[in-house]
């Protein structure tokens, strides 16, 4: 299953390392050396196997994160989203979380951004990870609507403010 999962990741281009369970990107020594290789794969699978594994996130991946934790961040994606973002783009199941993947925006984002933007919600916009778990294959992972972008970003909208 775990193996799977990994290649699924792999064909969609997702870079990915063993896991080891510290929230800190410094405390991830694979992040460094996440790949789409299967060959790499095949090197870390007999060590790692049966550790979690993980996807590389940040603007050099082209993945932007938003990750959900509990019931607070459930209801935030609820009442943010017009929609259910189910229909709009991928999602990452595990034990712990719900994790929206978007495209990475075009346009930049602010540095104050990476962080816990309301309880249970956390948009990690530097190099980073997200733990793999289950996602829908067939779904794109769809590009950041600009009403998410000026929710996490408030820089946009300061700017935007300006301008008018």
């Amino acid at each position: 299953m775990q193996r799977d999962i990994i290649e699924l990741a792999i064909r969609r281009g997702w870079k990915v390392f063993p896991y080891i369970r510290q929230r800190s990107p410094a405390g991830q020594p694979f992040l460094w050396q996440a790949t789409s290789s299967e060959e790499q794969v095949e090197k870390w699978f007999p060590m790692f196997g049966n550790r979690p594994w993980a996807i590389a996130t940040g603007e050099e991946f082209d993945i932007l994160p938003i990750e959900l934790f509990g019931d607070s961040g459930i209801q935030w994606m609820v009442s943010s989203f017009p929609r259910n973002p189910t229909e709009i783009t991928n999602l990452i199941h595990t034990d712990s979380r719900v994790t929206l993947l978007f495209r990475w925006p075009k346009s930049r984002l602010s540095a104050c951004v990476d962080e816990w933007i309301t309880e249970g919600v956390y948009v990690p916009v530097t190099r980073g990870f997200v733990q793999l778990g289950n996602f829908d294959e067939d779904k794109p992972v769809s590009e950041t609507p600009c009403w998410l972008l000026n929710l996490i970003d408030p820089s946009r909208q300061d700017k935007r403010k300006r301008v008018a």
